[in-house]
């Protein structure tokens, strides 16, 4: 290659998923009942399944295929296959009724496929993916002692959608954003609906920037506790309702205090972080980002960090839009606007892969801006 030549852009690669078979279904009819899957990526429904009867002591066999066209010009697809999954929806397909011209259908249930593995270089990763009950379906609360519906499928690609040096020079970011506590006393208006976001800017490429956004965060009071082992939500779950819009296997990491970076370490702070954890009100994500950091990226991502430090999130609560606003109603929308500074530079250090931190909010102004 000459120099100054750019490389060959790598040609589309087929990513095939296949629906193998599904089991312990039950719709409005009992554990008897035909059914079909649909397979969507993001907005996109890749395909449907055949109808297929499902039994008690015989599982649906589909293995129906559907595809996935990955393409390598822009970096920024392949960050998708890290934050978006192949979301399936279980399907009942009710007997026609007399004089009715199409069948109907009610969904049951759903569960999401997980690309990452993709990602790390692997060509045919399979999964045994238990099937969430939808609200209202029949599917919504089995019995504890009742097998629980399982969908098996799995993904092939004919070769890695990375190759082996790609992947020692690219880096599979994790961004988890887990709860605000004890937010300013101003957002507790009650009768007042908000949108909380946390956003902040990640490198795509050396010379293109993008802002994550992590939306939907949700207010809640002190007295309603968090669960223990909280999982992690989808960062963009597409369609997915109830429980499917929970990652598998993937939970909110219990680190102690000993372990976090931050500015609430000291024993000084142990009583107002229990107070503030235990007692306020809090905003909650608990959502997590992958993202796809190529060489370039890699390289610009540590470069900045190298001379800042810091990496800044902000954090903004906005009303939601009323079909009756005025324009003086629209002056005052921006109603917050905080920044958290988090302190990368442990990740430069040799080994450094993780950086779990408690930061303090402050006004996004100029010169806390300036100051960091």
């Amino acid at each position: 290659m000459a120099d100054g030549e750019l490389p060959p852009i790598r040609s589309p690669e087929q990513v095939t998923v296949t629906v193998r078979r599904a089991r312990n279904l039950r719709g409005l009819r009992g554990d008897s009942l035909v059914s079909q899957i649909k397979v969507e990526f993001g907005d996109k429904v890749l395909g449907e399944t055949p109808k297929v009867e499902c039994m008690p002591d015989s599982p649906a066999e589909y293995n129906h295929n559907s595809t996935l066209t990955v393409t390598f010009e822009d970096p920024a697809f392949l960050d998708e296959l890290g934050y978006k999954p192949i979301l399936l929806t279980i399907i009942e397909v009710l007997p026609k009724e007399k004089k009715a011209k199409e069948e109907k259908t009610l969904n049951l249930g759903q569960c999401t496929v997980d690309l990452m593995p993709l990602l790390r270089g692997e060509v045919n990763p399979k999964y045994t993916l238990q099937v969430h009950g939808l609200p209202s379906s029949p599917m919504e609360n089995i019995p504890a002692e009742v097998p629980k519906p399982e969908v098996d499928v799995e993904l092939k690609v004919n070769e890695a959608i990375l190759s082996e040096s790609q992947l020692s020079e690219c880096n599979l970011m994790t961004i988890t954003t887990e709860s605000l506590f004890s937010p300013p006393d101003s957002w507790q208006m009650p009768g007042s609906q908000y949108i909380y976001t946390a956003s902040l800017p990640l490198p795509i490429t050396s010379e293109k920037e993008n802002v994550v956004v992590f939306p939907s965060g949700q207010l809640k009071p002190g007295i309603e506790k968090e669960v223990p082992n909280k999982q992690k939500k989808w960062f963009i779950p597409g369609s997915a309702q109830g429980n499917a819009i929970y990652i598998p296997d993937s939970y909110v990491s219990s680190d102690t205090y000993e372990e976090e970076a931050g500015d609430f370490r000291s024993k000084d702070d142990r009583e107002h972080r229990i107070v503030a954890e235990q007692d306020k009100n809090r905003v909650t994500w608990n959502t997590e980002r992958r993202s796809y950091l190529d060489s370039s990226a890699t390289k610009s991502f540590q470069d900045k960090i190298a001379k800042t430090r810091y990496w800044p999130m902000e954090v903004m609560r906005v009303p939601l839009p009323s079909g009756n606003k005025t324009k003086k109603d629209d002056d005052g929308s921006f109603s917050y606007h905080g920044v958290v500074y988090i302190n990368m530079a442990p990740l430069l250090y040799p080994g450094g892969s993780t950086q779990w931190s408690k930061d303090p909010l402050v006004s996004a102004n100029r010169y806390n801006v300036d100051k960091q």
